[in-house]
């Protein structure tokens, strides 16, 4: 459903500079200078949570970042958000876009090769240039300003990710493949 309230943004990743999580904090900030009423927590620890705790102050946001640390149990995690985002510099599959998708969550992500491919160009979710606090600023806002569309496009993201994604899609290929191996190998 659309948020209730200020709409919570999420990010969940090893808190390393190819995250990009530096992109987001700057995004929020230009977000929360244009009006548009947000909140973001950042579930994760790593390298750049000195860089960005500095950054956070320095942008003006620390009233509307929160910290979660490390998360066991991603799917709970999730399931408290509005809006996953995904800024990423470098993400070659991108697992939590697939775990954001099944979990009915929205996506926002950086038009990179995994999230990409996994949001089908866009259609299952916004995409936005990498590095770009801007382009991200602008995604998000267009997410939460069309609620219907962002909210169409999640249902039809979990629909696939629980398809492509889930065990039973991963034992059902492994079956399909192990059977055509066995034909191959017997004829």
């Amino acid at each position: 459903a659309a948020p209730v309230g200020t709409p919570v943004l999420g990010t969940l990743g090893r808190l390393h500079v190819n995250k990009g999580i530096d992109v987001m904090v700057r995004a929020l900030a230009i977000l929360n200078a244009q009006g548009v009423d947000a909140v973001l927590k950042i579930a994760g620890d790593g390298p750049e949570m000195p860089h960005l705790t500095r950054l956070i102050i320095d942008e003006g946001v620390s009233d509307r970042v929160s910290f979660a640390g490390w998360i066991d149990e991603p799917a709970d995690y999730l399931h408290g958000l509005d809006l996953f985002v995904l800024p990423s510099r470098v993400e070659p599959f991108g697992l939590v876009v697939a775990e954001s998708m099944a979990a009915g969550v929205p996506v926002v992500a950086t038009d990179i090769d995994g999230p990409k491919e996994i949001l089908q160009h866009g259609a299952l979710g916004q995409l936005c240039a990498a590095e770009d606090p801007q382009s991200l600023a602008a995604a998000i806002h267009s997410a939460l300003a069309d609620w219907k569309t962002t909210l169409d496009k999640a249902r039809d993201a979990q629909v696939y990710a629980l398809s492509q994604f889930s065990l039973a899609a991963g034992q059902a290929r492994l079956v399909k493949t192990l059977e055509q191996i066995a034909q191959n190998h017997l004829s």
